[in-house]
Parts: C-alpha cells; structure tokens; sequence
C-alpha cells in the first residue's frame, strides 16, 4: 500500500480505530485512495462500517489546547478529486454487476434493492460512507437530475439576516422520479427520508410530502437555500412535540391513509390556497420574506388546532 504505514498507524492510535484494507486505486497520479473497513476499539463486536482515504486524511499538524495534543486536518478530504474518481469507478463496476437486475425492476424496487444492499454492508459509492444519499441512488439507476437556477433578488428592503443569492447559482437536484420512487418505498413502509438520506421507515406522526416540502423551504429559504437539512431538523422537533401533544402515531391518523405520505391532487390546491392561510396569513403575504420566523413562532397548540380543523374538512368531503 502507498499510504503512509506510519501515519496510517497514528491516524488509528489516535481515533482509537482499527483500519483494515479492502481495495486500492490510483487514479493516474499517484494520489492513491484506499477503501477500508474501520472497526472502533470501544465497538469490537459491532458491524464494521468504511472509509475512503487517501494522502488528503493523512495531511495534519498538531496543536496543544488546555494541555491536550490535538490533530488538526490540513488537506481536503473531503474534496478530493481522486476520491471522486474511487467513487465514480466502483460505482460502475456496480452497475455492471447489477445494473441488469435493476432495470428489470420496478425504479422503486431497484431503490430498495440498493438500500437493503447497503444495510448488509456493501459498500455502493456513497461519498459518505454508511449514509445513503437520494443522489447515490440515482447515480447507480442512471435517472437525471433535475437541474435549477436560483436567481439574484433585489437587496434593498430585505432584513439584513435574510441571506440572497449575488449571482445565478446552478443546482442539481434528484429528479422527480427518484423522489417518487421514495414515496412509493415510504407508503409501503419500508424507507424514509431524513433530508435526502435513505433510512429504515419508523412509525410516526408526518406531514404529506407537499407540506413537508413547503415548510422546509420556509425555514430553509432566509438561510440561502437550500440549506442542508435545517427545514428538516425544525420538522422532526415539531412533529415529535404534535405527536406527544396528541398522540398521533402516523400521518394517516390526520390525513387517512389516501393522503399518505402524499395529498391527493385536490387537497394539495386547498393547501396552497385555504389550509396555510388558516394556519398563519403571514404565511401566504408576499411581502413576508421570512416566513420560517413565522412558523418558528406558531405554538404547538395553534398547530394542534390547525390539523384537528384539517381533518374535519377531509372526513367531510
């Protein structure tokens, strides 16, 4: 192995883990990436999960804080363009080795088949490793993202702690096939997104997808969205704090089961139209740009109300 021996052996003292070499790949340059099992020293006996490393993991200093030795990074691991081209290769030999079985399957089977693959402890070209991204996914099943711009707004009247785009910025997406492909795997309760990250369906309280989405972006939008997974923190907290108020365990409770994990076409327009102005008017003000202080604001009771009032409507249609 070109890595470093030495440092691979501080690297592993230090972060008290055991490293174990599962394949190596030199992407032309000498700037090898090893793919290794990690097993933590306090965890023996557990499922070992995988590292990606390469001469970037192995670039520190150290420094003393309040009498301690501290190790800090110095190359861009987590950039690195050789580890891309790790990914992008296994990736394909995936796709040779399976790609035929996941065309013969329905787009939400081929998902789950990945995802059960990846629970097992394969290894499928995630960039981080042991979670799996939406956009992994789509990688290996060959859909197309989606692709969007978000334009530069006006400055001037804007709080000063609403954050805008200066230029146009290009953005991909997982294409609305993929993501309809996650519906379908949460409606038969085997996955769950949290964020764009595929993890094993829990039983609880959740907004359809449509409100979901509206009140991520709400949160998201006066922190430059799309802004990692802070819509869906602030969701789960207030679908947990709904759920102990009332004790709702799941969405059907609310909507019935024909609006989850997704609104009926009709219910989606009277959401837009009816159920978020009844919930706050600020909500629907065009002149409000930061809707996410407003809903950070609604108290938990004022919710309860709101879906108590929703799925009065529904029953009575």
């Amino acid at each position: 192995m070109s890595l470093s021996q030495r440092k691979l052996a501080t690297y592993q003292k230090y972060f008290c883990t055991k490293l174990s070499p599962l394949h190596e790949f030199d992407p032309g340059d000498g700037h090898t990436v090893v793919l290794f099992t990690q097993q933590s020293f306090d965890r023996e006996g557990e499922r070992s999960s995988f590292r990606l490393m390469c001469p970037c993991d192995l670039h520190w200093k150290w420094e003393y804080h309040q009498g301690k030795k501290r190790m800090i990074a110095l190359g861009d691991a987590y950039n690195c363009l050789a580890k891309e081209a790790f990914r992008v290769s296994w990736r394909a030999r995936l796709v040779l080795q399976h790609g035929a079985d996941w065309k013969s399957m329905t787009l939400a089977d081929a998902l789950h088949d990945i995802f059960v693959r990846a629970r097992r402890g394969e290894y499928m070209g995630e960039h981080n490793p042991g979670m799996l991204y939406v956009q992994d996914c789509e990688t290996l099943l060959g859909t197309t993202p989606r692709r969007i711009e978000l334009q530069p707004l006006a400055t001037q009247d804007l709080p000063k702690d609403v954050l805008v785009p200066r230029q146009v910025t290009s953005l991909l997406l997982p294409s609305r096939e993929i993501l309809a492909a996650c519906q379908e795997l949460t409606k038969r309760k085997l996955v769950q997104l949290s964020g764009m990250i595929l993890v094993p369906y829990q039983e609880s309280f959740r907004f359809p997808a449509v409100m979901h989405h509206t009140f991520a972006q709400m949160i998201e939008e006066p922190l430059g969205w799309p802004n990692g997974d802070a819509g869906d923190i602030f969701l789960h907290d207030l679908m947990k704090k709904i759920a102990l108020q009332t004790g709702w365990q799941k969405g059907e409770d609310v909507f019935g089961p024909e609006n989850t994990p997704e609104l009926e076409p009709k219910w989606r327009v009277v959401f837009k139209e009816k159920w978020l102005a009844a919930l706050h008017p600020s909500l629907i003000d065009p002149q409000v740009l930061d809707k996410g202080r407003v809903l950070a604001y609604i108290p938990i009771d004022q919710w309860v109300r709101w879906l108590t009032s929703i799925t009065a409507e529904i029953t009575a249609a």
